[in-house]
Parts: structure tokens; sequence; C-alpha cells
């Protein structure tokens, strides 16, 4: 198992097999809930396709659980353009042959006043 990143809970462990043979999409994956969830995923036992519009944050989401021992792909994906969302369901399709969990997490906003 991979050395413990600092950012990560001390109660994020090595996982139980809960999610054996399932496929997870995560969206904003590579940061914050998304990437605890999408590594806690990958420690349970499932194949993670990790979607994030940011690709840039190091060591990206799919190389830690890939290190943790679970497969994981990356895709960059816009979860605001339809065409994304629909490869993003695809990769998980074609890469490891269903989808069992979808984790809708990225999120986006304007931030301006309101009056």
């Amino acid at each position: 198992m991979a050395e413990a990143n600092i950012d990560e809970h001390p109660g994020l462990g090595r996982g139980l097999g809960r999610l054996r043979d399932k496929v997870a999409v995560v969206t904003g994956a590579n940061s914050g809930i998304g990437r605890a969830t999408a590594r806690l995923f990958g420690r349970e036992g499932a194949k993670v396709v990790c979607c994030d519009i940011q690709e840039t944050i190091q060591p990206r989401i799919d190389k830690l659980i890939e290190q943790d021992g679970s497969e994981a792909f990356f895709a960059r994906v816009d979860v605001t353009v339809q065409a994304d969302c629909d490869r993003m369901v695809a990769t998980a399709v074609e890469r490891f042959g269903d989808l069992h969990i979808l984790f809708n997490n990225a999120g986006g906003g304007i931030r301006k006043m309101l009056h």
C-alpha cells in the first residue's frame, strides 16, 4: 500500500472489499470530497472512473488508486457539457464493462452579487 498523503484523512484505511466487482464514476474526483470518495471506493475494491475538469492536481487521483492496488481511469469531464457526461458513462462501460455507482460530486456556480 502506498504511503499516506498528508492531506488524507487518518481514518481512510485499507478497505474491506465491500465494492469488489463494482464500477464507480466519481465527478470532481481530483480534489476534496470527490478525491477522498474516489480513493475510498478504490480501496473498497471498485474500479473507478475519476472525472474532473482539473488534471493538474498532483498526484492525480487515478494514480493514487492504482498505487493502492485498484483499477482507475482519469477522464477530463466538464459536467456542464452534455457530451462530456455522455462520454463519462460510455467510458465506464467500455473500460470496465458496467456502471453500478455514480457519485455526482462536481459542482459549479457563478459568484456575483445577488441584488
